[in-house]
């Protein structure tokens, strides 16, 4: 039972919309405690939670991504709103899995400074996942630009790449 309540208390905070905490950011003295333990500020407590959870769901997603590669020998093709519809036919991801990423983090205007949600494209034989990120100390890594979380499946590995905002 206390599994579950952590598990729906962590889904609460990551799929709640950013918005919401750029207008409220009251943290609770537990909260505080707690962001103190971990090393992380306070104030950036419930960003830095988001982050973290979204880069481990990127990951997931990304071994879908790879089993569907061994599958079938390509990636999937779209690169729109409905690429995990790709997935879910295929096999390789189960329907709920998709609803409830698509239900809570919708994606919307992939690979811009506004992106939300997991954004996924194709180009040539690879592909790319992305993840825009949003606490501070994700953005202090990119000066001028925006923090996304990035897998390539040219190698396979991910890392956190500055999106200029001068090149959109």
């Amino acid at each position: 039972m206390a599994i579950k309540i952590i598990i729906i208390s962590i889904m609460f905070l990551f799929f709640t919309p950013v918005s919401v905490y750029a207008q409220t950011q009251t943290i609770s003295p537990k909260e505080k405690n707690l962001a103190n333990q971990t090393g992380i500020d306070a104030s950036d407590f419930i960003p830095s939670i988001k982050d973290f959870i979204g880069k481990i769901i990127l990951l997931r997603l990304s071994q879908n991504i790879e089993a569907y590669y061994i599958s079938y020998g390509d990636f999937p093709k779209r690169s729109d709103e409905k690429w995990l519809d790709e997935l879910v036919e295929s096999g390789e991801m189960s329907k709920s899995y998709k609803d409830m990423l698509t239900k809570f983090m919708p994606t919307k205007l992939c690979w811009t400074v506004y992106q939300e949600g997991y954004c996924y494209k194709k180009i040539d034989k690879n592909s790319y996942l992305s993840l825009r990120l949003i606490s501070r100390k994700e953005k202090a890594k990119c000066k001028n630009g925006i923090p996304t979380f990035t897998w390539s499946s040219q190698n396979g590995e991910t890392a956190t790449v500055c999106i200029q905002t001068t090149n959109l």
